[in-house]
């Protein structure tokens, strides 16, 4: 077998070689919506293809049987990220921020922003600076990883470092690696940009997502996301209910959708317990399933 995770256009020739050569296929993270990137076709695209089906969430997995796909080999495990938060060594603050050459007694945000594939209002490198006029009117330091390899990206970190250039609040890092990245978002006030890290993991820790645009469009919300378009007022405005304290403190009760930390036992637990091969090569259309 061979195990996929999410939508990348890259995973696609991975997956048509295990189709040649009769591979049972298992896909994490089907049944999700981005209507703003390719991403969205490439994922479901991936569903058609595999024999199983690893969601995150109830929805998510009954939106892979409402696209035909039988109900016994669909299973909600919940995120495989929040295995990891809870596993993942973890380091000091101190030694955080100074790897990081950051401020440790200063307020600090994390933006990530990927190229937008789809929708042309919010293409090309440009649409990127009403953010950073929207964070120059802050007093906070702010992370900023490297954008998907993707269309558009080398324009964009082009863009990204002309915005941040003799700005001693910015800094651009092209791989937190995932024990900074989970240690870094405990220590953010929030996050802002376009990721699916701020839809998916993000609202574990109970922090503010500031998502702009509709590249994550059609996800599931936490109360924590706060949406915006690319407009600098209205990014500014998220900003300030971000960091408003009523805000921030109503979401310490915040129920988190997406798994409670035990996705790996219960997908090995269930593939476990799946038919032989052959039964999981032979598929067939159900629109009557239902999970």
């Amino acid at each position: 077998a061979i195990c996929i995770l999410g939508d990348r256009y890259e995973l696609i020739p991975i997956v048509l070689a295990a189709i040649l050569y009769n591979k049972v296929i298992i896909h994490i993270h089907g049944g999700e919506k981005s209507e703003g990137v390719i991403d969205e076709q490439i994922r479901h695209m991936i569903t058609k293809a595999s024999h199983v089906h690893l969601a995150i969430c109830d929805e998510y997995a009954s939106n892979i049987c409402r696209m035909g796909e039988e109900n016994w080999r669909v299973l909600n495990s919940g995120s495989l990220a929040v295995d990891n938060m809870l596993q993942v060594e973890e380091i000091s603050n101190t030694d955080l921020f100074k790897d990081l050459e950051l401020d440790i007694d200063k307020d600090l945000a994390l933006l990530t922003y990927h190229p937008v594939t789809l929708n042309t209002t919010e293409k090309g490198s440009e649409s990127v600076k009403p953010i950073f006029d929207a964070l120059d009117r802050f007093n906070i330091q702010i992370v900023i990883t490297a954008p998907n390899l993707e269309s558009g990206s080398d324009q964009l970190i082009t863009t990204i470092r002309e915005s941040i250039k003799g700005k001693n609040n910015f800094q651009i890092v092209n791989s937190l690696g995932i024990k900074r990245y989970m240690r870094l978002l405990q220590n953010c006030k929030f996050v802002i940009g376009n990721s699916s890290s701020g839809i998916i993991e993000v609202p574990y820790y109970r922090i503010p997502t500031i998502n702009i645009g509709e590249r994550q469009k059609g996800r599931i919300r936490h109360p924590s996301v706060i949406d915006t378009d690319l407009k600098t007022e209205n990014i500014s405005n998220a900003i300030e209910l971000a960091l408003n304290e009523d805000f921030r403190n109503s979401l310490s009760d915040m129920k988190y959708l997406f798994g409670s930390g035990n996705a790996a036992e219960k997908i090995v637990q269930f593939l476990e317990l799946l038919p032989p091969k052959e039964s999981l090569l032979t598929k067939k259309l159900d629109f009557s399933a239902k999970i």
